[in-house]
């Protein structure tokens, strides 16, 4: 559907933004003030990644198990 599509394209520029800000080498706060947004938002896309990212390790790990 067209939510799901918006919400993978929300993904892949979080996931771009969460790249920059670890490899900028400031604080996720000092990175997220200069970036004008919001630290909690930050960590809520961050953990929604890592949990998207488990959840299909798993998945991939099963897959190879058969």
């Amino acid at each position: 559907t067209s939510a799901e599509l918006k919400h993978r394209v929300k993904l892949q520029e979080w996931a771009a933004r969460i790249q920059d800000c670890r490899s900028s080498g400031l604080s996720v706060r000092a990175w997220c003030r200069q970036e004008e947004i919001n630290a909690a938002t930050y960590y809520r896309w961050e953990r929604e990644l890592l949990a998207l990212f488990l959840y299909t390790s798993d998945a991939a790990d099963d897959k190879a198990r058969v």
